[in-house]
């Protein structure tokens, strides 16, 4: 599994669509690294069910929401979330 924890945003406005950059780490093998926006809806679009967001109380899956342009989300319990938008930022 991967876990986000750190985002990067491109404009002061705090929404998903502003998301750029995301910080993560493979629980397997414990690498870490950056990946633009575009690379992880690719890796999601390609490998679903496999990048999470997690805290101290919950692990949300986080999934490619189809706009134009695409971006990430979160949801618990078939709702939206704000996970993503909860991470430090970098």
């Amino acid at each position: 599994m991967i876990y986000i924890f750190a985002i990067h945003l491109d404009s002061k406005d705090i929404k998903h669509e502003n998301i750029s950059m995301v910080q993560w780490e493979n629980s397997k093998t414990g690498e870490k690294g950056y990946s633009t926006i575009i690379d992880m809806i690719v890796y999601i679009n390609e490998h679903p069910h496999t990048v999470f967001v997690k805290d101290n109380k919950t692990i949300v899956e986080v999934f490619v929401i189809d706009a134009k342009p695409k971006y990430l989300r979160t949801s618990a319990d078939g709702r939206l979330t704000n996970n993503l938008l909860s991470l430090p930022t970098f």
